[in-house]
């Protein structure tokens, strides 16, 4: 499975830092960003096909409104971990 701080290679070639999850309506979602650009990031759900782990991105608007919340939310244990060990 795929964990939040967790590095992974697209299919753009370029290397993308899981910053966060969230499940929503059931689905797990990720929030990437590529570690490179941070301007580059993209939103992406997790299926299994084929018994394959797949990364589908989203651009749709009102889902990526819905996920940004709970990606904060999520993302608030990291934070924490961070401040304690600084």
């Amino acid at each position: 499975m795929i964990d939040i701080k967790d590095l992974i290679t697209l299919d753009d070639n370029s290397k993308y830092a899981v910053c966060s999850k969230a499940i929503y309506q059931g689905i797990e979602y990720l929030y990437l960003i590529d570690i490179n650009d941070n301007l580059n990031f993209k939103f992406a759900k997790i299926e299994i096909r084929n018994e394959e782990l797949k990364l589908i991105e989203t651009q749709d608007e009102q889902l990526i409104q819905a996920l940004l919340p709970l990606f904060a939310e999520n993302s608030k244990d990291i934070l924490n971990e961070i401040e304690q060990n600084n």
